[in-house]
């Protein structure tokens, strides 16, 4: 039995474009979340006089199991079975080298590739040529690829030799006390279960709070006015794609490939869609600025010394200065700052159920 590897959908990843935190007039203190940023808070509007709403977090019996369905998938094996014939819902473990022209496609080849035939994980047409070959069989495949795709392959006809080494099925993993103890930071599968409902909790918890102070933002932003800089945006987005870059080099991935693959877009679809987003992060950074400046709620190094101290073993660092070394500073101190001033809007404003 082969250990199922997951290849998954990326799904939303929401990596924050951080322009930096600046010291602000008082010295070593931390308030600005847009240092060097052009665009200007002209007027802010009223923080303290807001209400908001928030419901109670709850997580039901029900969507613990399907949590714990999800996470078992994740620990399914491939066992191979006797039929010589592939069929729709087999998992088949593939060699595949792809060509367009006449020439290797980059990131288009693969050995021991395990792909569940039906699954759509691959281009339309690619699966279904697959089922009815006959395991140990050398085939070719041949697709169209779609319009949205990659925009320098997008209509062109793609060629992929194929080879077919195994006919599996997916085995599910069984929940007992021993998987659990192997698999997870618990002795028994009750222990799993109420530590997964917490989790699931805390996780609930933390949506509804990020709600919360959405709305109190959005009303904040209703009545304030700022002037923003095409330029700010354009530095945003340029360093979102840069952490999407370094994202797709972690796959072993092109860019081109990367969006089209994570998001369904090309890399200037993404540049574009990103815009809307960047820039309602740009005006909400520069109100939690300067109310961070108003009432003195600025990070001072020892807050930011006291936080990560006991944190460092997480990032696998002895030492602040190894840590900023690794790391940099900017990222950690917006957290804190972010975090500290968003829980004063919750403190001064009404909650309503």
């Amino acid at each position: 039995m082969q250990k199922k590897i997951a290849t998954g959908v990326l799904g939303v990843m929401m990596v924050m474009a951080l322009i930096g935190c600046g010291k602000s007039a008082d010295g070593d203190v931390y308030t600005n979340m847009r240092e060097g940023a052009k665009s200007k808070l002209v007027s802010l509007g009223d923080y303290q006089n807001l209400s908001y709403t928030m419901e109670t977090a709850t997580i039901t019996d029900e969507e613990v199991e399907e949590e714990i369905e999800s996470e078992l998938e994740w620990y399914e094996e491939y066992e191979e079975i006797d039929r010589t014939t592939a069929e729709e819902g087999d998992v088949v473990n593939i060699d595949f080298v792809g060509k367009v022209d006449g020439e290797e496609m980059e990131n288009g080849s693969a050995e021991d590739y395990d792909l569940e035939l039906g699954s759509g994980d691959f281009i339309p047409g690619f699966e279904e040529q697959i089922i009815g070959k006959e395991k140990g069989s050398r085939f070719e495949v041949t697709v169209t690829f779609p319009d949205d795709y990659d925009e320098e392959l997008a209509g062109k006809e793609g060629v992929f030799d194929v080879t077919l080494n195994k006919i599996q099925k997916a085995v599910a993993a069984e929940l007992t006390d021993e998987f659990v103890q192997e698999n997870f930071d618990y002795e028994t599968v009750e222990e799993y279960r109420e530590g997964l409902k917490a989790d699931l909790l805390s996780s609930r918890e933390e949506e509804n709070r990020s709600a919360a102070i959405d709305e109190l933002l959005a009303k904040i932003l209703e009545g304030s006015e700022i002037k923003v800089e095409a330029s700010d945006i354009d530095d945003a987005v340029d360093q979102l794609i840069e952490s999407y870059e370094s994202y797709a080099d972690m796959y072993g991935m092109d860019i081109d490939d990367f969006c089209q693959t994570f998001f369904g877009t090309t890399l200037d679809g993404l540049r574009e869609d990103s815009r809307s987003s960047e820039e309602e992060l740009l005006k909400y950074d520069l109100i939690l600025s300067e109310i961070a400046k108003r009432e003195k709620l600025g990070i001072t190094q020892k807050e930011y010394e006291d936080a990560l101290t006991p944190e460092l073993e997480d990032y696998g660092c002895e030492s602040i200065e190894e840590y900023e070394n690794e790391y940099g500073k900017e990222d950690y101190l917006y957290d804190l700052l972010y975090n500290k001033v968003t829980q004063y809007l919750l403190d001064y404003s009404q909650k309503e159920e």
